[in-house]
């Protein structure tokens, strides 16, 4: 079945692009920024204090986690 998580951003995971991020299958739904919401452009950067709500499967999720948290240690 299809489930939700949210991702804190900080530090390292700041300034990435929402399109790079999209490489799991999972897809990012909604971005929270300075307490508003809304979707997200493919350009949007990341920037610290936002949350991610990714929307997939257990293995998207999965995968799009394992991506995000090996990319922001560069």
């Amino acid at each position: 079945g299809v489930q939700t998580c949210a991702l804190p951003i900080s530090g390292g995971s700041a300034g990435r692009r929402i399109s790079d991020l999209e490489t799991s299958g999972a897809g990012i739904v909604l971005l929270t920024r300075t307490g508003k919401a809304g979707r997200p452009g493919a350009n949007d950067l990341t920037q610290d204090g936002d949350n991610l709500h990714v929307l997939g499967t257990a293995e998207q999720l999965t995968a799009f986690d394992r991506a995000f948290s090996s990319e922001g240690t560069h």
